[in-house]
């Protein structure tokens, strides 16, 4: 068993030893501090034995008479004579590797989701200010969340919500926009319709006629409060400006993917100033880097247009960084408060969250990811515009 693990762990050498008084020869040896691990005996004149590799150029010189001879090499002697026999294919596997690793972490594809030609550009325009396009290296977990609520941050008026995750070396955005309810069209003559599927939970009109009642199930589009005006035999008379609030109950699915590993930041308030040359999004500083984790902020000195090269100066201030682990149980817990967060962060004055459940729950080596259901009490109601010309009025006498 022990030279088992000394194969293992340590290199050895087996030679043939040949000439008169063999005993005399391995007397000598074992004089010389040099052990024998295995040993045969081939005839009287002639035996052959395992030693260290290590100790084979003091047998050399101890041969005297006796001839010796190489047989066979073990241990790590031979994985290091392999590598080397094989090191020009083993040098390509390597870089084949690093080359291979590289190419899956670059970005080769974002994809934004949305109709609107204009949103697609605002979050395409944002997500360059952060180093996110073709050809970049891949933002981390923790990267893209800080994008993501800097994007929402500058954008509160155009953006409800976004999502950026990784999806091999493909970015997908998923947004929705924001419609400020202050800026809703008010036309003459309108009706209250319904943006989107719900259960109606309260309505306030201020004029108009009410076309359901609580608890009624409405589709997006339906008319909730009319600006037709009819007599009470059904005759119609005219139009009118419809007015009100419908709030419902809506349902959303939100995913969440939230880190088991996450690192919390503390400036220390030490900065630093150094000359930096920027090729392809890596540093090559001029000086020494004082700080092993800092936030960096960059004034371009020189910049070529045509090639990916920058001449800068960054200003660094220093952070630490704390990595906390957490375990399944809590990661779901904090993932099912960040999805809450989000969501509250979409409602508007009166709407609120009547329910939520977690779907389902999938454990990654160093995320889980989480779908949540949520129903939500929020106001459905979009003025639409009645046009006059389609309706023919007629007067009583």
């Amino acid at each position: 068993m022990n030279n088992e693990i000394l194969n293992k762990f340590e290199s050895f050498i087996k030679v043939k030893v040949t000439g008169r008084n063999i005993e005399l020869f391995i007397k000598r040896l074992y004089k010389n501090n040099i052990n024998i691990y295995d040993m045969k005996k081939i005839n009287r004149n002639k035996i052959i034995i395992k030693i260290k590799y290590c100790d084979y150029d003091k047998l050399i010189k101890l041969k005297t008479i006796y001839e010796i001879n190489s047989i066979n090499t073990y241990g790590v002697i031979n994985i290091k004579k392999l590598i080397n026999k094989n090191r020009f294919i083993i040098i390509s596997l390597l870089f084949s590797f690093i080359f291979i690793m590289i190419l899956s972490n670059i970005i080769f594809r974002i994809d934004i989701i949305h109709s609107s030609s204009d949103i697609r550009s605002l979050i395409n325009n944002e997500l360059s200010k952060y180093g996110i396009k073709k050809y970049n290296f891949k933002k981390s977990y923790n990267d893209l969340k800080k994008i993501k609520d800097n994007i929402l941050k500058d954008n509160k008026d155009k953006l409800e919500w976004i999502e950026i995750e990784n999806i091999g070396t493909t970015v997908r955005v998923k947004c929705e926009e924001r419609i400020l309810n202050d800026k809703e069209e008010v036309y003459k003559y309108q009706n209250v319709v319904a943006k989107k599927d719900g259960i109606i939970k309260k309505i306030i009109a201020k004029d108009g006629f009410i076309n359901y009642e609580i608890n009624d199930y409405v589709k997006k589009g339906d008319i909730l409060i009319s600006g037709e005006i009819y007599n009470p035999s059904g005759k119609f008379l005219g139009l009118s400006q419809a007015i009100g609030e419908v709030y419902a109950e809506v349902w959303y699915k939100l995913k969440i993917e939230y880190p088991l590993i996450y690192s919390e930041k503390k400036y220390t308030g030490n900065t630093d100033t150094n000359y930096e040359i920027i090729i392809f999004n890596n540093r090559y500083g001029i000086g020494n880097n004082k700080f092993k984790n800092s936030d960096i902020q960059d004034e371009v000195i020189l910049k070529n247009p045509l090639l990916p090269i920058k001449f800068v100066k960054s200003t660094k201030k220093e952070i630490v960084v704390d990595e906390n682990i957490n375990t399944y149980e809590t990661a779901l817990i904090e993932a099912q408060e960040e999805g809450r967060r989000t969501m509250e962060e979409r409602l508007g004055e009166n709407e609120k969250i009547l329910y939520q459940k977690t779907l389902s729950f999938l454990k990654k080596d160093s995320t889980i990811e989480t779908e949540i259901f949520f129903s939500v009490m929020e106001n459905i109601a979009q003025n639409k515009e009645i046009f006059e010309k389609d309706y023919i009025i007629e007067r009583e006498e």
